[in-house]
């Protein structure tokens, strides 16, 4: 005779996982990955990055051939320096004004400013390139717009000195 106890439990079977959910789950791992991988790639394709500005391919400038041809239908209104306090309660320049592409055919879709700022006896205390005007928001024929740059930290010794704002370079849309 077998002795089965009157508390005892049914036999202890393991539970399998299912091939169609071992499926998803590697599935979704590897969709995770994938994601991962596309998000790289895309950080990696956009413009390079140097000396402050942004680079783009194509730009146009000093010594490159047609540039006086053009920078003349460029003009910088109203540049101003200022000093103004950060989110931080430090003190930063900001320098301000209005790029306007006159034109009357051409949208620039890149423009380069050098930025210089003079100490009070006109000796350049730290000079700059920006790019205000960028491929996403082109400046088109007989537009004016505003831009404003900001220098942190604040070079103590340009308190009270002046700013000088030029064309640096420009990309004409071809």
């Amino acid at each position: 005779m077998s002795e089965t106890s009157l508390f005892s439990g049914p036999p202890e079977r393991r539970r399998k996982l299912r091939p169609a959910f071992v499926g998803i789950i590697l599935a979704s791992i590897a969709l995770l990955a994938l994601l991962i991988v596309v998000v790289i790639l895309v950080q990696k394709s956009g413009p390079d990055f140097r000396e402050g500005h942004t680079v783009y391919p194509g730009v146009v400038r000093a010594l490159d051939p047609g540039f006086r041809d053009h920078v003349q239908y460029l003009e910088i209104l109203n540049a101003a320096g200022q000093v103004s306090e950060n989110y931080l309660g430090g003190q930063q320049a900001v320098v301000t004004g209005e790029i306007a592409n006159s034109s009357g055919t051409q949208t620039v879709d890149v423009v380069e400013l050098r930025i210089t700022l003079l100490g009070s006896n006109g000796e350049i205390i730290q000079e700059f390139v920006k790019t205000p005007v960028q491929p996403d928001f082109p400046l088109k024929p007989r537009e004016i717009r505003s831009f404003n740059v900001w220098v942190e930290p604040l070079p103590p010794e340009w308190l009270a000195g002046t700013v000088d704002v030029e064309i640096n370079g420009f990309r004409l849309v071809r």
